[in-house]
């Protein structure tokens, strides 16, 4: 029975003789192959699926074969082992690419997208020499180890003949029920899932002629496989729940949504497989990739062209028009309706909880507003625009601490502020410290510069004392404990997720100190840094 090395004879030293003998037997396929390449006209190599196929199958079987006997640590082995790497790498990348350039003419891609078919070629001519290269370094290791085998004379075929069209779409569609609630759940799951992926974005923009800057702590293996599987995941859900279903044909928009994802998809593959390539055999095995060749393919701008320029910009621009047609998809399927929501504890709508705010808006792409008493309408999506109302909250807010005043009793102070001088000061003072005590004001700062506000006041106690509790709360030094709420309206699931941040005191105390988000708002973590 043939089978790897067990656990008691994994440290046993394996003679060369023996090993060898075992490598030219299992090699011989794929080294057949590259005899046969070798023949050719290197202009002539064309990648076809069942060349690919073949070359994934024997490289991976080779791979774990080698490394159950350790050549990744053998300096005899290692170059044969890096090789066989090169193969399996690529064709699997190969294949992805194959499989788009084939299927993406039925995607219904964007017009923007119109240089992708070329793009796509010349990323299929790139790992055409990295395979033909790889080949040819394959069977130079193997003479030199002595495992080539004799030469066959059958002529090796690997061609793929496509004869154009498709089969007709004739199979009757699925019944499937709540169509608006399938298409809801899958953009609303879609935007949740993919908001992490704009890291693309910044690996596009890069120069590949300075790839030492490109940034590897954000674009790394780990990344990539995680945001991978995501995309992978939601198209499982895609294909479990609308596809060939009436829901698919119910919305022009989701055929169209699963063609890019479904590019997407691929694309991001091929992308982890070149970041795993870089991180683990360029920065590591690189004496024994280059065919030392002047031009070499592996080695030079075009690896990092086709990385940044095609698979991070095509990987992010598809998943953007996917996200897109989400957020049409969920403004059509709107369900508008009217909702006061609580603002935030700590001086109101500022920066963090507006942006936190505008971030859902955005995420959903649908319109929601907030009504003010006066029905002036007030955009949701920009953080500048939520904070107009905070205006209006300090007033509310001023207008309640002002209409108690007068149920407390404040006699003692007020005799006090009659005496002039630091008594007016310290009256004030008292009175506001009252005021927290009874759970009315909140005070940040305990540097009150109340001798400043007085300077030029010659009204009563109480009218001081309001004076100050404005300046103060313009200044952020106190805040008035009320609670204010404003008026929201938009689509159900987006004020649902407002209201979830509101409960959670938009992510931050009472003393604006950040708190962590509810794991239904893990959306909004790039806002945060």
């Amino acid at each position: 029975m043939d089978i790897s090395p067990t656990q008691s004879s994994a440290l046993q030293p394996i003679t060369y003789k023996t090993f060898a003998r075992l490598i030219a037997s299992r090699s011989a396929k794929i080294l057949h192959i590259s005899q046969h390449f070798q023949k050719t006209d290197s202009d002539s190599f064309v990648l076809t699926r069942p060349l690919l196929s073949i070359i994934q199958a024997e490289s991976t079987h080779l791979e774990e074969f080698l490394d159950a006997y350790g050549a990744r640590t053998n300096q005899l082995w290692l170059p044969f082992r890096v090789q066989i790497a090169v193969l399996k790498n690529f064709s699997i990348a190969g294949y992805e690419l194959l499989h788009i350039y084939h299927s993406s003419p039925h995607y219904q891609l964007s017009s923007q997208q119109q240089n992708f078919a070329s793009d796509t070629r010349d990323a299929i001519n790139y790992v055409t020499c990295t395979i033909s290269c790889g080949l040819r370094l394959l069977l130079v290791q193997a003479e030199k180890l002595g495992i080539a085998p004799t030469p066959i004379k059958r002529q090796l075929n690997f061609n793929e003949r496509l004869p154009k069209g498709r089969l007709p779409r004739d199979r009757q569609s699925r019944r499937a029920e709540s169509i608006k609630e399938r298409i809801t759940h899958l953009a609303t799951s879609f935007l949740h899932r993919t908001e992490d992926a704009r890291f693309l974005a910044k690996i596009a923009a890069c120069n590949p002629t300075d790839f030492e800057s490109l940034n590897f702590e954000l674009l790394n293996e780990a990344s990539l496989r995680e945001m991978e599987s995501k995309i992978h995941n939601l198209q499982s859900l895609y294909d479990t729940f609308i596809g060939d279903s009436r829901t698919e044909d119910a919305d022009p928009d989701l055929r169209r949504f699963r063609g890019h994802s479904s590019a997407a998809l691929h694309l991001t593959r091929v992308t982890t497989i070149f970041i795993h390539f870089y991180e683990r055999h360029v920065k590591n095995n690189r004496e024994f990739l280059y065919c030392r060749q002047s031009g070499c393919c592996l080695e030079g701008e075009w690896f990092f062209t086709i990385l940044t320029k095609y698979l991070a910009y095509y990987s992010h621009t598809f998943l953007e028009t996917a996200r897109d047609l989400c957020k049409q998809m969920l403004a059509r399927y709107a369900e508008v309706e009217m909702r006061d929501i609580a603002v935030p504890p700590f001086i109101g709508f500022h920066v963090r909880p507006s942006s936190l705010v505008a971030a859902i808006v955005r995420h959903y792409g649908s319109d929601v507003t907030i009504i003010s008493e006066d029905d002036s309408v007030i955009d949701a999506r920009f953080p500048f625009e939520i904070q107009r109302t905070n205006e209006r909250i300090n007033q509310l807010k001023r207008e309640h601490i002002f209409a108690k005043l007068h149920d407390i009793d404040f006699s003692h102070q007020s005799d006090s502020f009659t005496h002039g001088g630091k008594d007016r000061v310290a009256a004030v003072r008292s009175a506001i410290m009252q005021l927290a005590t009874l759970n009315l004001l909140r005070i940040y700062s305990f540097s009150m510069p109340i001798e400043e506000e007085l300077k030029t006041f010659n009204g009563s106690f109480i009218e001081a004392l309001r004076a100050v509790i404005t300046a103060f709360q313009r200044i952020r030094v106190v805040d008035v404990n009320y609670n204010v709420t404003v008026c929201f309206r938009g689509d159900r699931r987006v004020l649902k997720d407002i209201e979830i941040l509101a409960k959670n005191g938009y992510g931050e105390t009472d003393q604006g100190v950040n708190i962590p988000l509810p794991k239904e708002l893990e959306y909004l973590s790039h806002c945060r840094g």
